[in-house]
C-alpha cells in the first residue's frame, strides 16, 4: 500500500512539475516571432551557440530521419546515408515498443509521459538533432498544446522514445548527416 501511494504521489509531482514547466516556457506560435523574442544559449565548452536568427520551428537544413532500431542502436538515415547512435538495450526497446504502439505489462518513463501529455491535451509535433560534439548527439523536443509551443532539449534516445509514441517525425540537421552520416544501404 505504501509503494503504491509512493507511486501515485511521484506521478502527481511529475505531472504538475510538467504543468508548470510548460506554462513557464510557453511561447505563442504566430508569424511575428523575432530574434529578440529568445535568448541564445551556449552548451558549455563553448561548443556552439544556438542561432535564432530564423524561426526556431524552422526546418531548413534539417532533413526528415527514417529511425530504425537494432539492440543498443538507433540508426536515423535519409535516403542511404545515416547516422548510428549507440544508447542502452533499455532505450531501444522502449523506442521500439512506442513504434510498435505496443506496452509491457508496467508502463516505462516514456510511455507515463506520453500518457500525462495525452491526457492534459499536449502532442509532440516533431523533434530535431541538431548537433554533434565529442561524439554525443543533441536533441529538441517540440511539444504543442493549442497555438502553444515548447522547445526542450532532451537526449535523441529519449526524444525518439517520445515522439515514437506520438507517430511525430524526427529531423536531422543536413551538417550533422554530412559530418557523421555513413552509408547504411
Amino acid at each position: 500500500m505504501i509503494v503504491a501511494v509512493s507511486v501515485t504521489y511521484i506521478l502527481i509531482m511529475f505531472t504538475i512539475l510538467f504543468i508548470v514547466i510548460i506554462s513557464k516556457y510557453q511561447t505563442k506560435i504566430n508569424n511575428s516571432l523575432k530574434v529578440e523574442d529568445f535568448e541564445e544559449s551556449v552548451i558549455e565548452g563553448g561548443f556552439e551557440a544556438i542561432n535564432f536568427t530564423e524561426d526556431p520551428l524552422s526546418l531548413k537544413d534539417f532533413l526528415k530521419a527514417d529511425v530504425s532500431i537494432s539492440t543498443g542502436k538507433i540508426t536515423l538515415s535519409n535516403n542511404c546515408t545515416g547516422i548510428v547512435m549507440t544508447t542502452t538495450v533499455a532505450k531501444t526497446f522502449s523506442i521500439q515498443r512506442g513504434i510498435e504502439k505496443k506496452s509491457e505489462f508496467r508502463p516505462n518513463e516514456h510511455d507515463v509521459l506520453a500518457d500525462v501529455l495525452e491526457n492534459f491535451g499536449v502532442g509532440v509535433s516533431f523533434i530535431k538533432i541538431r548537433a554533434l560534439s565529442n561524439d554525443l548527439y543533441y536533441a529538441n523536443v517540440f511539444f504543442k498544446k493549442g497555438d502553444q509551443i515548447l522547445n526542450l532539449d532532451a537526449k535523441p534516445s529519449d526524444a525518439i522514445a517520445i515522439a515514437s509514441r506520438f507517430k511525430t517525425p524526427v529531423y536531422i540537421n543536413k551538417g550533422v548527416l554530412e559530418k557523421a552520416g555513413q552509408n547504411v544501404c
